[in-house]
């Protein structure tokens, strides 16, 4: 048969006879293939908002995608709270009956959530109309309890989805939440002329889209089981797992509150179209460091937890190994963006975004540091330095807000304060690998003692 007309499954077949080690490149095992299903989703995802980006930026200004990013973040926040961090309690039950009573609970969760955050809107709008946020996005910030609705109980459903191995649902269910967004954020914004509100709009339908698959998925599944669910057995789940909401969602505030605040400050003291600017360019150099990242912390996580309880020793290896790779490795990536950011910028978004690119010199450098940090950071967690990854997310968040105000409320330039940004940030994450070079230190010395006394 001619190349061109062959099936997909016979093409499969002749590259897997001519190429031997096609084969291997397949994932082994069921949780390989589920995690890779997922991992494969979440690029897709991410490469059609990367394509997307730079028709976007010709229908829209940095105005507009400043005012995204306020949204953004306000929303990046609420996500923590919505659901108190019961959606993550799902998974763990044995019983489906407890499972269900569980999701009640973080369902009534969301409910409740929304309509204080709905409260908030109200009280916001009619009271500190005033204030940079909230006279940025206007009416907008209606959309924040709608997409914080969607969004609460997209995360309940992908729990259950997890919960039950509907792990193809949740890809298709991730992908069309992006193309959903695109496709709203293009239409709308060539119907208002670059209106913000496309942005806005297209952002929060891509929030609340995606859950009717799995939805359907679950009720067709368990419809019977949560119709068997009692006020009396949700409250019984919801103190059981109390420390979900009491320990998880405060410290998980803690640490995204750390990454989000910078545009919350900075657009209350320079606007929103200097935080266009940088969201573009953070948004750009994140990309890669979001994918490289997620795939080593992985690997990493599961032969850290291993060692951790065999071999210190060769867990200090393992992660000096990795901590040294990722800085030395991001050396040419981090000169090729201080050397041709801007041109580059200017040629893929247009020449209007040329400034992004000298934003994304000031905050390359800090991309060796995350990128270290990402694939590096459940390190604490493993070694059941719980305590000392609080202590750090809080000092970070205040070293941050203290460097923001400090620097705005002294008249400095945009690019001095960012300059600043960046600087506290890259001595926080060496902090931490700091701290986790001596947790495992002190692992190591308590395995030679019980070694000792054996």
């Amino acid at each position: 048969r001619h190349p061109m007309t062959a099936s997909p499954g016979n093409i499969f077949l002749r590259l897997r006879e001519r190429y031997p080690k096609f084969e291997a490149l397949k994932p082994k095992g069921a949780f390989a293939q589920r995690l890779s299903l997922l991992a494969g989703a979440t690029f897709a995802a991410q490469a059609l908002n990367l394509l997307i980006a730079p028709f976007l930026t010709r229908i829209y200004d940095a105005n507009a995608f400043g005012h995204l990013q306020v949204y953004a973040s306000v929303m990046t926040l609420v996500s923590v709270i919505i659901a108190l961090r019961y959606e993550f309690a799902v998974v763990l039950p044995q019983d489906d009956n407890v499972a269900a009573n569980v999701a009640a609970a973080a369902l009534t969760t969301v409910l409740a959530v929304t309509a204080f955050v709905a409260l908030g809107v109200y009280i916001a709008i009619h009271f500190l109309s005033q204030t940079r946020v909230v006279s940025t996005l206007g009416s907008y910030l209606w959309l924040v309890p709608v997409g914080a609705l969607g969004m609460g109980v997209y995360q309940l459903l992908v729990s259950w989805g997890l919960r039950h191995n509907a792990y193809k649902d949740i890809a298709v269910s991730k992908f069309s939440q992006v193309v959903t967004q695109v496709a709203v954020q293009l239409g709308t914004g060539l119907m208002s002329h670059g209106s913000f509100a496309g942005l806005i709009v297209g952002d929060t339908c891509g929030r609340i889209s995606g859950s009717w698959r799995i939805a359907k998925y679950s009720l067709r599944r368990d419809g019977a089981l949560f119709r068997s669910v009692r006020p009396a057995t949700v409250w019984e789940a919801a103190k059981r797992y109390r420390n979900f909401p009491l320990v998880l969602t405060p410290a998980g505030v803690v640490n995204s509150a750390g990454l989000q605040i910078v545009v919350v400050l900075l657009s209350s003291y320079y606007g929103a179209k200097m935080i266009g600017l940088y969201a573009v360019a953070d948004r750009t150099l994140q990309f890669p460091i979001f994918l490289l990242g997620q795939a080593v912390s992985q690997v990493y996580m599961v032969q850290a937890a291993k060692l951790a309880a065999e071999n210190p020793t060769k867990l200090r290896r393992l992660f000096s190994k990795i901590a040294t790779r990722c800085l030395l490795y991001s050396v040419v990536p981090v000169a090729l963006v201080c050397a041709l950011a801007p041109s580059v910028f200017a040629f893929v978004f247009g020449e209007p975004w040329r400034t992004a690119g000298h934003y994304a010199r000031i905050l390359a450098p800090l991309g060796c540091f995350s990128l270290t940090h990402q694939c590096t950071s459940m390190t604490l967690n493993v070694l059941e330095r719980q305590t000392w990854q609080a202590a750090w997310d809080a000092t970070r968040l205040i070293a941050i807000v203290s460097v923001l105000v400090a620097g705005a409320s002294a008249g400095l330039t945009f690019t001095n304060v960012l300059s600043a940004f960046v600087g506290v940030s890259c001595l926080a994450y060496l902090l931490h690998i700091a701290l986790c070079y001596f947790a495992i230190n002190q692992a190591m010395a308590y395995n030679r003692t019980l070694v000792h006394a054996a």
